[in-house]
């Protein structure tokens, strides 16, 4: 089982499990969203499961969260939690309505149990179906169990979500959702934990981990046994090297986007081949959070290349931020998934009252 393997390599992680983030496999159960369960129709499509179906319609809109580490921050002195709270219905309020909210890790950083419950009540009361995946700070040392967020996840009303505990997965979060327009699945949204730290001794340039080669062949399987070819987004945490190949070039000018990079890159220790498995499969759009002062939306578009890299505006002023640099952005989905481009993410920045 991958719970098992994580946990027997807890005392070799540098700093999640010591800070008790180890990660496990996914929960024990489907999500109890009332979305359909997604299935290609093959006998033997053993990765159904872990989809879901939206239906999809024109003007479809994401809003993206990320970062905004409720709990108990570091760099946080005067942690305010209903000024938090305020500050995040308001961007909620103000986004008008989304078809489908996002939140791509971290929204958690040293909870409790009860910090979980509240904000899981909160997203929830908007009656917005709402996907989740984990960052590197989600997992909690005040929390015994690995899987907690995950249940109290699948007990919610309106969370898009679905994952399994003893499934043989690495990581959190492995599942998709089609969005569906006349029984023809228009995107597919793929949710992916992007975990947390590296194994001491794996050498590399950076101290986070990577999406692991289990979830990569997770995600090629997916898109095969779909068989339709449906353009996909990739929604994780940690970015990938390609996010510094395309800033490069954005800068020199040989890239259209917009945005800025105020932090430096905090991409995992390796490359791994993730980004080649995410253009096989038909991944126009790779959206990523972690790094608060970088806020680029950037046409990764040349002779073999053509998806767009974009970092995600980070939500709140707990942990570290940018003053300038807080707030949302709201992904709009163009009808012809091939016209897809960093002018479709729009962002908003929003003061605290």
């Amino acid at each position: 089982m991958v719970k098992e393997k994580k946990c027997l390599a807890a005392g070799m992680l540098l700093f999640s499990c010591v800070l008790g983030s180890c990660k496990g496999a996914s929960t024990s159960s489907p999500s109890s969203t009332s979305l359909d369960s997604s299935s290609s129709g093959s006998k033997d499509d053993s990765t159904g499961k872990y989809g879901l179906t939206l239906q999809y319609k024109s003007g479809f809109r994401i809003l993206w969260l990320t970062d905004l580490h409720f709990g108990n921050p570091t760099n946080t002195s005067d942690y305010d939690e209903e000024k938090e709270y305020t500050h995040l219905r308001t961007m909620i309020e103000q986004a008008n309505n989304p078809d489908l909210i996002v939140l791509t890790g971290d929204t958690f950083e040293k909870e409790t149990t009860e910090q979980v419950d509240a904000f899981i009540t909160f997203i929830d009361s908007f009656n917005i179906k709402w996907a989740f995946t984990y960052g590197n700070h989600d997992s909690s040392s005040l929390i015994s169990d690995s899987y907690y967020i995950n249940k109290k996840i699948m007990a919610s009303k309106n969370a898009a979500f679905v994952d399994y505990e003893n499934d043989d997965i690495y990581g959190l979060t492995n599942y998709y959702i089609n969005l569906q327009s006349n029984n023809k699945n228009v995107y597919r949204l793929y949710i992916i934990d992007s975990n947390n730290y590296k194994l001491a001794g794996d050498g590399g340039d950076s101290i986070y981990d990577v999406i692991h080669q289990d979830q990569l062949d997770h995600l090629q399987k997916i898109y095969d046994n779909q068989g339709d070819k449906a353009p996909g987004l990739a929604f994780f945490h940690i970015c990938l090297k390609e996010f510094v190949t395309a800033y490069q070039g954005y800068s020199d000018g040989i890239y259209q986007g917009q945005g800025y990079k105020k932090d430096p890159f905090g991409y995992g220790y390796k490359n791994n081949g993730v980004y080649n498995v995410m253009k096989n499969c038909g991944i126009v759009g790779a959206f990523a959070g972690h790094d608060h002062g970088n806020d680029f939306d950037i046409n990764y578009f040349d002779e073999t290349n053509h998806m767009v890299l974009s970092y995600g505006l980070k939500e709140s002023d707990l942990n570290y931020y940018q003053t300038d640099m807080v707030g949302y952005k709201i992904i709009t989905l163009p009808d012809n998934p091939s016209s897809f481009s960093y002018s479709d993410i729009k962002e908003t920045k929003v003061n605290y009252a």
